[in-house]
């Protein structure tokens, strides 16, 4: 028989239901990221000095097919999620959509996702410290050099261009969204595979901001670079940084290992000492660079076809 709660405790009994809902679905977002759909996995919290910053941030190690190479994946937060406490980076949806991406997939990787401590600063005045820490977690984790990606949204996205324009022929492939390239070196970025996503109804990176992007996509693909720019109708800032993480998207960047130029380069080190002809990344000497892209010239990765070749390496 059904027990009758009077009307005052009745009220009180709601207002304490919804009070632990609210505190379960609070709970949810700070650890949403750690529950796959058929599994689990956990980000440790750690933190670690990198050239000369105390660096907050979570790694989890995601298993794959026995036998894989690792990949090691990093993702960059926005500006709301700035600060020390180690947990408020792990709120953003983008990091759960990655996360369990790997996880149903079977791709073996390392996933971390630092927090920037400064708004101010963001990471573009950190990117020294978040390359330490990739290169700390590569040499740890035993990852495969070739398979090193990076995603991020609003400041995240901008510091993933920025990461992208300080260290070329570094990543396998990135994915800004919802970010400003202003600034960026587009021969460096060039080194690698980007793929950009901005919301048309965004209101922080507006038209201008849209354009500014656009063009320097344009730039991108002139040089040879594999890049693409797509736009979303009614998507604002928060809905392209929360939704622009689809499987597809997603497909397109782990499709993508980095070139091993090491080889080549070995094969015609003692050559290139007395040669001063340009070859192809596969080896093939070549007069000069007819089109945009990647060329080895005088023992270093050039980017050729432009007026001024950029020394990479």
């Amino acid at each position: 028989m059904a027990q009758l709660i009077p009307s005052a405790y009745k009220t009180r009994y709601v207002i304490m239901r919804i009070k632990l809902l609210s505190l379960f679905l609070l709970q949810s977002v700070i650890s949403f990221a750690q529950v796959a759909s058929d599994g689990e996995f956990s980000f440790a919290g750690l933190q670690r000095n990198f050239a000369g910053i105390n660096l907050n941030y979570r790694k989890a190690n995601i298993e794959g097919q026995a036998g894989d190479a690792k990949a090691l994946v990093i993702y960059l937060h926005g500006g709301s999620s700035c600060g020390t406490d180690n947990t408020t980076q792990m709120s953003e949806p983008g990091i759960d959509s990655i996360a369990n991406y790997l996880f149903n997939h079977h791709k073996a990787a390392v996933f971390i996702v630092p927090q920037c401590p400064d708004r101010n600063k963001g990471w573009g005045g950190i990117t020294k410290n978040v390359k330490a820490l990739l290169d700390f977690t590569a040499n740890t984790e035993g990852v495969d050099p070739s398979q090193i990606y990076i995603f991020g949204g609003s400041m995240g996205g901008t510091g993933t261009w920025k990461m992208l324009s300080s260290y070329p022929d570094y990543f396998a492939a990135a994915m800004p969204c919802a970010a400003n390239p202003k600034g960026m070196n587009a021969e460096t970025v060039a080194t690698t595979p980007v793929y950009n996503v901005m919301g048309l109804a965004d209101k922080i990176m507006n038209s201008d901001v849209r354009s500014i992007a656009e063009d320097f996509i344009s730039q991108l693909q002139q040089l040879g670079d594999e890049a693409v720019y797509e736009t979303v109708p009614d998507w604002t800032h928060e809905v392209t940084c929360v939704q622009s993480y689809s499987k597809s998207r997603m497909d397109w960047v782990f499709a993508h290992t980095k070139h091993d130029t090491s080889s080549i380069l070995t094969l015609y080190n003692e050559q290139r000492k007395t040669d001063d002809a340009w070859y192809t990344l596969s080896g093939v000497r070549i007069a000069k660079p007819s089109s945009p892209g990647l060329y080895i010239h005088g023992g270093k990765i050039m980017v050729g076809g432009v007026n001024t070749p950029f020394s990479l390496k």
